[in-house]
């Protein structure tokens, strides 16, 4: 007969057991329970970076004007009248940018746009808070545009680079001539530029033509062979009969005519005066002075606007050349007079009769103005034309401008829903800069 040992554990096996597996199971659940509230925090997080930067890149190319758009963004503003200088807080709340369907937590999101700079030297410093062209006028059936070209990353050579060439080309072989540069040309030389809108018959109706000239002078004798001292060359920039008639067998009207030139700043240094035919008559001309001629030959109650480019120093493309204090070009209007104001608009971006540079040479000159008795007349109002506001020449407000800032400090932050944000700390903030 076979015997069987039918004995177990005993309690205090039992009980060594158990104490030796939670010894071990304890720890580990804790690591378990830790590594998923972390998986947890790490996934918040980068929900939160996600959704941080997806608003930056929102704010980065979106319009101010249209981030305002409940239509197009469900933000919630607040705007300047209520944080004051220029501001802005963007508010979106219960986001959730989760879309594996899973129960997560949402966010709140605040974008904070402020246009003060802390640094000085920012080239958009100067530009935010001031009255700027509205540019959404231009249309390409109404509107004359000539676009001096400058040097920048992909173009070479500017305007007035292929001028000096052309003086070089054909400079004195005896002489000072001989030792001659492009940068000689470019201190002793003085520019016009002329913009001429005139009507002309061309047989079937008449046209609207609008031409801009530039005309360039040598300031310094025995340079330049009898003949060379001058050079000019024109431009039609607008003419409406290569357009075509409408139904009513009208050409388009002209409404605008934007100058965008390169201002020239060499002459300041040492600058030069020379008397020189033009159109036969003798013309003093001055080197650091550049001379616009704006003629509404055809009496329209057109928009003219001159507007003045930066333009980078020598050998760069990326640093812009700063304008001398005493840059001043001369501003010559020749127009018709209809009720005591000129029967044209008048805009530009350059600092004409300020008062701080009295005297230096920055004029408008109204003495080709005519009224409707043909006769001459001086218009006084010398505030017209103003960098900080621009205005027609009849003094009347101007919707042609705007104050806007140009350059925001951004700051995103993100919360989590329903947050009380005067207290809680944000789960991301980032910085970065918007430019309107």
């Amino acid at each position: 007969m076979k015997s069987s040992d039918n004995k177990g554990f005993t309690l205090l096996e039992v009980l060594i057991a158990v104490i030796i597996l939670a010894i071990v199971i304890v720890p580990m659940l804790h690591s378990f329970v830790s590594s998923h509230r972390m998986n947890a925090r790490s996934k918040q997080y980068m929900r939160a970076t996600t959704l941080a930067q997806d608003e930056m890149e929102i704010f980065e190319k979106e319009k101010l004007e249209d981030l305002q758009d409940t239509s197009k963004f469900s933000y919630t503003v607040t705007g300047p009248d209520t944080l004051g200088e220029g501001r802005y807080e963007f508010l979106r709340e219960g986001i959730n940018n989760d879309h594996s369907g899973a129960s997560v937590s949402k966010f709140d999101v605040l974008v904070k746009l402020d246009p003060e700079r802390a640094n000085t030297s920012d080239r958009y410093y100067d530009t935010n808070s001031q009255a700027l062209f509205y540019m959404n006028t231009i249309g390409s059936t109404d509107s004359a545009v000539y676009v001096q070209s400058i040097r920048n990353a992909s173009t070479v050579k500017g305007y007035d680079d292929n001028i000096y060439e052309y003086f070089s080309a054909n400079k004195s072989a005896a002489g000072i001539g001989s030792t001659w540069g492009t940068q000689e040309f470019d201190k002793d030389l003085t520019r016009r530029i002329k913009v001429k809108i005139y009507h002309e018959n061309n047989g079937l109706n008449i046209a609207t033509i609008v031409k801009v000239t530039y005309e360039y002078v040598l300031c310094t004798n025995n340079v330049m062979p009898a003949g060379y001292q001058m050079y000019s060359e024109e431009s039609v920039i607008f003419n409406n009969s290569a357009q075509g008639i409408d139904d009513d067998g009208n050409l388009p009207e002209l409404k605008n005519v934007y100058l965008f030139y390169a201002p020239r700043y060499k002459g300041y240094s040492t600058p030069k005066t020379v008397t020189y035919p033009i159109d036969g008559e003798p013309t003093t001309l001055k080197t650091n002075e550049d001379w616009i001629i704006i003629d509404n030959e055809a009496e329209l109650p057109i928009n003219v606007y001159v507007i003045r480019q930066d333009i980078f120093k020598d050998g760069s493309t990326t640093e812009i050349e700063p304008t001398p204090y005493n840059y001043q070009p001369k501003i010559e209007i020749h127009d018709a007079i209809d009720a005591d104001h000129t029967v044209g608009n008048y805009y530009t971006n350059l600092n004409i009769d300020s008062a701080a540079l009295a005297g230096i040479g920055g004029q408008v000159d109204f003495s080709k103005l005519k009224d409707n008795n043909n006769t001459s007349r001086v218009y006084s109002n010398t505030e017209a034309l103003s960098v900080i506001e621009p205005k027609p020449l009849d003094g009347a407000g101007s919707t042609q401008s705007e104050v806007k800032d140009r350059i925001y400090t951004m700051t995103v932050e993100v919360y989590n829903g329903g947050a009380d944000r005067t207290t809680a700390s944000p789960i991301v903030r980032m910085t970065g800069s918007k430019l309107e």
